[in-house]
């Protein structure tokens, strides 16, 4: 996915490899700095325990880790192409299902967070916990202000915040780890 920050007044016409690239369109800077944009996209993660015991699985389940959320920036899109012939109703769907999320968000939230200063708070699906912002990112509030602490502890100590990969097996793993 390409992001590209237009400074030109003219928008340039879209010009699509069919082979490369599924669907485009340009859309406003100003949807980027809505809050209102900013939601989730679920994504389940059970799947990665299925090799486990079924106590296993239903404790997963039952304590909500059994799917994680991802910040997504819904996207209203002008000049919108596919690459594939459709009909009416199925353009419908795919522009309302555009939104920009994963790295590309994480490139286009550094750009507009850390490197430029438009926004004065990065795009992620948040909500408030003693007045501090808590990233969602399980269905349990416990376990996103765990989590978070968790993630600002390691930053601390070693400089980085945790991989998906430990959001989405090793948080889990460790809460039903039986070892101390």
């Amino acid at each position: 996915c390409f992001v590209y920050f237009q400074l030109a007044k003219t928008t340039p016409e879209l010009v699509m490899n069919h082979n490369e690239v599924a669907a485009c369109g340009w859309c406003k800077m100003k949807q980027l700095l809505k809050r209102s944009a900013v939601s989730h996209l679920k994504f389940t993660i059970s799947h990665m325990f299925s090799d486990r015991h079924p106590l296993y699985q239903k404790a997963i389940e039952t304590l909500g880790l059994d799917y994680v959320y991802f910040t997504k920036v819904d996207l209203e899109t002008d000049d919108f192409q596919v690459s594939f012939s459709s009909t009416n109703e199925e353009l419908a769907v795919l522009r309302s299902n555009f939104f920009l999320w994963g790295l590309t968000l994480g490139f286009v939230n550094d750009f507009l967070f850390n490197v430029t200063s438009i926004r004065s708070k990065p795009l992620n699906f948040s909500k408030e916990c003693l007045g501090r912002p808590i990233e969602v990112v399980y269905r349990s509030g416990v376990h996103n202000i765990v989590l978070h602490t968790y993630c600002s502890l390691r930053e601390m100590l070693f400089g980085s915040r945790p991989t998906w990969g430990e959001y989405t097996t090793t948080y889990p793993q460790l809460l039903l780890s039986t070892r101390a």
